[in-house]
Order: C-alpha cells, then structure tokens, then sequence
C-alpha cells in the first residue's frame, strides 16, 4: 500500500487552520447544537493523546484494560483495513457510529467516492474537535455529503438512522467506540419499532446501560446522556430541545432535579449504590420525582429528606446478558476456580475517604481532638477481628466523635459511611484469606482492581480487572462456587452481584441477610461467618449435584420475578397512574 494511500492527507499536529476551515463550513450548513458544543470547554476527555509509531496522534481510553481508540502503530492503514472489510461499495449511504480522530472517516470519504452521504455519530464533541483538526473535511460538509452529530442531537441523529436504514445504505461501528457507545446503538438498531414515550437516561455507570437496552426492548424510546461529562447548561438545553416524557437517573445527581423541575419534566430516580452525603431537599415540586431506593431501610430518611414518593425497589439482572453458557476448555480454564469472587477492594475508595473525613473533621466545632493515625489502625484491627460486626459506630461513641459533618462545600456527610468503606474492605480480604488458610487445597480466586494484590493472602489467585460486559458472565458460568461478600455497613442489601450470578445459573453462597431469604427463600444458600462457610465451601465441592439443583432454584428464582425487566416495568407502570406518561 502505498505512501499516498496509507496517509490520505491527515496532519501529524492538529491545525488551529484546518479546524476552522472545517467549522465555518459546517456552521455554512448547519444550525444544530453541535456548533455550540465545538466552542465550549467540555469536562475532560477520558482519553489520552499520543502519537503513534507513524507520527499521527492516536488515543488510548482510560480505565481498566483500555483498548486504544486506533491503532498506535499504523492508525491510518488500520482503519482503511477494516472500511474495506467492512463497507459494501454498492451502497449509497452509510451510518458511523464512533468518529474517534476520523480516520475511518476519512477512508470511507477518499476510497468510496459513491457514498452519496455519511452520518456520523460521536459521542464526545472534544472529538469531533480533533478530527476536524487533523484532515480537510470541508468540501464534504459544505456538500452535506457528511453529517456530523454529537450526544446533544441524538434525537435528531437517530430520527435521520431510521430515514437511512430503510434505504440503500450500510451501517458502520467503530470497533473500540460503539462497544463503548453501546446505549446509543442498540437504539439505532431498535429505532424502526413502536415506541410508546421517550426517557432520558442519564449515564452514570454499570447499569445504565442494562437500563437502556431494556427500556429499548420494552418500547421507550431512549435518549442517552453521558451526564457526569456535560455541565448542567448542556443538560439543560438538551431536555429542553428534546423534551423527553421523563428522565431516568441511576441514583441521586445534584442539580438534575431542579432542572427537570423548570423544564416541567418527570424525574426517576433509582438508588443503588451508598451515599456519604445525606440528602436534604426541600423544594416542593418534590412531587414530580419518583424516588426508588435498593434499601428499605433508606425509605423513612429519604422522606424526611423532603422526597414525597420514596419506594423500596431491589436490584435485578438483565437477563438478556447474564445467562448460562457453555463454555469452552479454553474459557474455563481461564475463568475457572473452585471458589471465587469478583469484586472491589475499595482500598482506595477507603483512603479517599478516609482523607476526606480527616479534613472535615477540624472543621466542627464539637470535634474532640483525635489521633487520626491511631483511629485508623483501631478500625482496621478491630474490624479484623469481627468480621460480623460493624466496629464504626462503638468506636465513634467511644472518642466521642460526630457522625454527622459537613466539609467545606456545605454538604452534610454521613462519617459511618466515610470510615465504613475501609472496614468494609478490611472484612471483604479477612473473609477471602481466612478461607484461603482453612482450605489450601482449594483454588481460590479473586477479580477486581489492583488493590487486591496487598490485601490478599498467599495462596489466593489475584486474576486482575473483569471487564464487566464481556468477562462476568464467564466468570459466574466457570467458578464452581460464586461467593457473595456484602459491604459490612450495608448487610440489609442483596447486591447486584447476587442477582447477576443466579442469572447465569451460576451457584452462589451469599451473605445472609433478611432481605436475602424474603426475596429468594430457599433457592439460595447462604452463610453467617466464615466457619459456616467453610462448611458450606467443603460441602458443596463434594456435591456437585445438589450445586446444579439449586443453581437451577435461583436461576428459576430471579426468572420469575427478579430481573431488570420487571422493575422498569413497575417503574413504568407507576409513571403511567401519576400520569407522567
């Protein structure tokens, strides 16, 4: 291939020159939101840029096992490759879904002259930014040949998909960025079926996307919205643009609520991580948000926080992901073990915390003065030795130290939870290496971040990060027994883990509680110390059977009544009788 080709004019610098010559020709054809969107700062982008070996700037995502956007060698001739693998050259338009830097862009522009019009989705406008910096796009946008089109006219792009689908056209997905931008394709993809109202969802982590593609498959037309990375005037004019029937947030964002009270929209809220901060709302337009809540014992303190229509609602599985499978030698040896759990080690999450409490602290009048370093050892130790027992609040009556405390924004912090998440990863590693001594002969092992590699014991198998949407089900399928171990201040919860492993019919030895035996009775087992445990561990390796049999019980269990498809639905339904929808 040939210098010529392999380059197709993209500039190794991005170019102040070329960007504007690129703006004031899509600002010649359009009038949309992205011009607005190109000329403010937005929050930073989770990626960062380097140059590959060829000299041309490419990109590596942030997070855990993060592919890089393009190739770091050749980004150029990877992206002609995969447009010639993919593209068919009798069609006569084509969807994109991920511009990244526009390198498949610009492939599909100089290699597939018949291409009549390109529409072009990228979620993150510092993108589209770069892409117009490093290559001339100018002449195809004056054209309309290209259409570009970022997260706030979503609505607009998807409406112009349903138009290209029904005619002579292709659809092409990055293949790094429209795994990411999963929410925005599967409604592409679902854009030509009835839909019966519209939602906003707000994006805030793991689950949203399961929320997504199940109000997609239930009718609701979804509008998604990556809204930890866009300010409060953006959000703002895109509901007020597009005017969704109502918004759906995965827990508590600040300011989302007054937005939606002057834009006159429903807001759903569903709680299910903890919260440090204790809410307080006092607006009366209270009543417009439906607050849902993982924990019952949440309902009361939400009400008197000033949330009218506060409900107790369980986490639930996608069942359309998390499944039994049949997995290869390959896979299982893998993702195999006798025991195993994935999960945080919230090591850093602790100290974060920890640190945080340790500046608001001083700022209370009514604070004792204390030895910070020695409360925190007296956590860890004491947590170590009662695994069971919450150690925080008899620590806090004993040095006489506030449980509540605001910092220096005003926000009134819950200090249990702020010093609760380091013994709740001190008693997540005391469980795990306490079974890892009484059953050497057993292969045990752990996923999650790097912060289990101090915390564990040897003998247990640390085997790195779990990418959520492609290795977690293998996981539940492969590990003989799944182990559930709950955060210590939060043991009146049936975390999201336990419905998802009972979902791919994996067997699972949670931890007890309540809640656990009212949602799913016999069709799990369960555990209330680590000597228990063990019992159960040395039990049900020896009975292989009687571990199917009852995998199958909570795979039959979270089936009939515990799967995401039926809270959205009851979610839905309360919407319909307060006549939201």
């Amino acid at each position: 291939m040939d210098a010529e080709i392999t380059s197709l004019n993209f500039s190794k610098i991005p170019s102040q020159h070329l960007f504007i010559k690129n703006y004031h020709a899509l600002s010649a054809v359009v009038e949309n939101s992205l011009l607005e969107l190109l000329n403010i700062r937005q929050s930073r982008l989770p990626v960062d840029l380097k140059p590959s070996a060829s000299g041309l700037p490419t990109a590596v995502i942030e997070g855990w096992n993060s592919p890089p956007v393009h190739d770091l060698n050749s980004p150029v001739e990877s992206a002609i490759q995969e447009i010639r693998t993919a593209i068919n050259s009798d069609i006569e338009s084509l969807i994109m879904v991920g511009l990244g830097l526009g390198y498949h862009l610009g492939a599909l522009c100089d290699l597939f002259p018949s291409l009549q019009k390109i529409l072009v989705y990228e979620r993150f406008p510092e993108f589209v930014k770069i892409a117009l910096s490093i290559k001339d796009y100018s002449r195809d946008l004056l054209s309309g040949r290209i259409s570009l089109c970022t997260w706030q006219d979503y609505p607009h792009f998807r409406q112009m998909a349903m138009k290209f689908l029904s005619e002579n056209s292709g659809i092409f997905v990055h293949p790094v960025l429209g795994e990411i931008y999963r929410e925005e394709l599967d409604g592409i993809l679902s854009c030509n079926q009835y839909r019966k109202c519209k939602c906003a969802v707000l994006l805030t982590g793991l689950l949203s996307r399961d929320v997504v593609n199940v109000l997609e498959n239930l009718g609701v037309e979804t509008f998604p919205i990556d809204v930890l990375r866009v300010s409060e005037q953006s959000l703002a004019s895109a509901l007020n643009t597009h005017t969704p029937d109502f918004v759906f947030s995965i827990n508590y964002i600040k300011g989302v609520a007054d937005i939606c009270y002057d834009l006159k929209i429903p807001l759903v809220i569903w709680e299910i991580d903890p919260s440090i901060e204790v809410l307080q709302y006092s607006k009366v337009h209270t009543g417009d948000i439906l607050f849902y809540t993982y924990r019952k014992s949440r309902v009361n303190a939400l009400k008197d926080a000033g949330f009218r229509r506060v409900e107790y609602l369980p986490l639930a599985s996608n069942h359309h992901r998390f499944k039994p499978m049949d997995l290869c030698s390959s896979d299982i040896e893998v993702y195999g073990a006798d025991i195993g759990y994935v999960g945080a080690s919230m090591t850093l999450e602790a100290e974060r915390l920890f640190a945080l409490f340790s500046e608001i602290l001083p700022l209370s009048s009514d604070a004792i003065p204390v030895d910070l370093d020695a409360l925190k050892e007296e956590l860890r130790e004491k947590q170590q030795r009662n695994l069971n027992d919450f150690v925080v609040p008899r620590i806090f009556h004993r040095h006489s130290l506030p449980r509540f405390l605001r910092d220096a924004n005003g926000r009134l912090v819950d200090c249990f939870l702020c010093l609760g998440e380091g013994c709740a990863s001190e008693r997540r590693a005391g469980i795990i290496n306490q079974l890892a001594s009484r059953l050497p002969d057993f292969r045990i092992a752990v996923w999650g971040d790097d912060g289990w590699a101090r915390k564990l014991a040897d003998g247990v198998e640390y085997r790195g990060t779990a990418g959520h949407f492609h290795e977690l089900i293998k996981i539940y399928n492969a590990l003989k027994i799944n182990l559930d171990i709950n955060r210590i201040y939060q043991r009146d919860i049936v975390p999201l883990r336990v419905f998802d492993i009972l979902a791919s019919k994996g067997f699972l030895l949670a931890d007890r509680s309540d809640e656990l035996h009212e949602l799913f009775g016999n069709a799990v087992i369960s555990y209330g110390s680590v000597d228990e445990l063990e019992k159960l561990v040395r039990y049900y390796l020896d009975h292989p059977d009687e571990r199917d049999s009852i995998a199958e019980a909570g795979y039959t269990a979270v089936l009939s009544a515990h799967t995401l498809e039926h809270r959205l639905k009851a979610i839905l339904a309360d919407l319909e009788a307060f006549g939201f929808v």
